[in-house]
């Protein structure tokens, strides 16, 4: 029977040495280093990338705002399944285009003040970010 014992603990020892078990005395300093070198990490950049590698080239001619809203309202109702009642360009900086998605209130009016997404594309690319910061490809919706 103590056999058993002696054995049931040098093979928890063992065990415990193969798995990197540490000192419990020491358990305070390894996880305050530990949660150090998690904070110090940077953080990863999410990319959302629907097209999977497709991107076309546009030879230097930007796609016009007509084309920047089919393209985005094609992308938002596939990404969300929903219909917006209204597209616009709010605003043009340069080459980056922000275009905005709207639905009409109660009442049946829309409420400009408010965007439920705004895309922020360069125009010369089609490609660009969401309001959540994701990676987005418009020219997979041509």
């Amino acid at each position: 029977m103590i056999r058993k014992f002696i054995l049931l603990g040098l093979s928890l020892a063992l065990i415990a040495a193969l798995t990197g078990c540490k000192d419990p005395s020491n358990a305070e300093t390894s996880t305050s280093e530990t949660m150090t070198a998690v904070t110090e990490e940077r953080p990863r950049e999410i990319i959302f990338d629907e097209s999977s590698g497709f991107s076309l080239e546009t030879n230097g001619e930007g796609f016009t705002n007509e084309e920047l809203i089919s393209m985005s309202r094609k992308r938002y109702i596939a990404y969300t399944g929903y219909v917006p009642d209204y597209v616009e360009v709010i605003k043009e900086d340069g080459s980056t285009v922000y275009v905005g998605f709207y639905y009409s209130n109660y009442y049946g009016s829309i409420d400009r003040s408010y965007a439920d997404e705004i895309y922020r594309v360069d125009r010369q690319t089609g490609v660009g970010y969401d309001k959540n910061n994701y990676r987005i490809d418009l020219t997979g919706y041509i």
